[in-house]
């Protein structure tokens, strides 16, 4: 993804809560929601060498994805929620916060589990949704559903026709999706364990 290509690539993170959304992809091109995208070994893009992408959305606008192997800091929970703005009440243990990809990094996501969908909640998965609401992090503090949380700032996003490009350019290979990597807290080994999805030998 190219930094001048940053610009077009904001409007996607508009899109993704954007009812309906746009238009799904023409002829007999399918639509890579729900799947992960694993840098491949010709990656040359530093920011994006070893990254795991999950891809939420996946449309004529473009694409959106977060990377979900970076950890930027680990902190206790109760930090994470205050830095949110949120009563942390009686939260205990950490929070992994990940880089979720290179554009408005301070912006926050977060993934989580389709046990609970909120009003702004995007569920794009079968198992995994998404929302820009950081009260879920009081739910699952409280013992509440959602029960798998993933908080990550920024996002990945791609222009019309760019994601395509990159992966004829082979920098990327798709492979299923699921929350039981999404979430897993062995990061280091998350690419490994990815790209092994794979039938071919990169």
């Amino acid at each position: 993804m190219r930094l001048a290509e940053f610009a077009r690539a904001l409007t996607i993170a508009c899109l993704l809560l954007a009812p309906g959304g746009a238009a799904p992809l023409a002829g007999d091109a399918r639509s890579l929601a729900g799947q992960f995208l694993v840098a491949s070994r010709e990656m040359s893009d530093p920011r994006f060498v070893k990254t795991v992408i999950l891809i939420v959305r996946h449309d004529r606008a473009g694409a959106f994805g977060l990377v979900v192997n970076r950890v930027m800091a680990v902190r206790p929970l109760s930090q994470v929620m205050r830095g949110f703005g949120l009563v942390p009440g009686k939260a205990a243990g950490e929070a992994p916060v990940h880089f979720g990809g290179p554009v408005e990094i301070e912006r926050p996501f977060f993934l989580h589990s389709v046990d609970y969908l909120g009003p702004h909640s995007y569920a794009f998965a079968a198992d995994l949704a998404l929302s820009p609401d950081p009260s879920v992090l009081t739910r699952f503090a409280e013992g509440q559903a959602p029960t798998r949380v993933l908080v990550l700032l920024g996002y990945a996003g791609w222009a019309p026709g760019q994601l395509e490009q990159e992966l004829s350019e082979n920098s990327w290979v798709v492979v299923p999706a699921d929350a039981v990597l999404v979430f897993d807290r062995r990061n280091d080994t998350k690419w490994e364990r990815a790209i092994a999805r794979h039938r071919i030998d990169l």
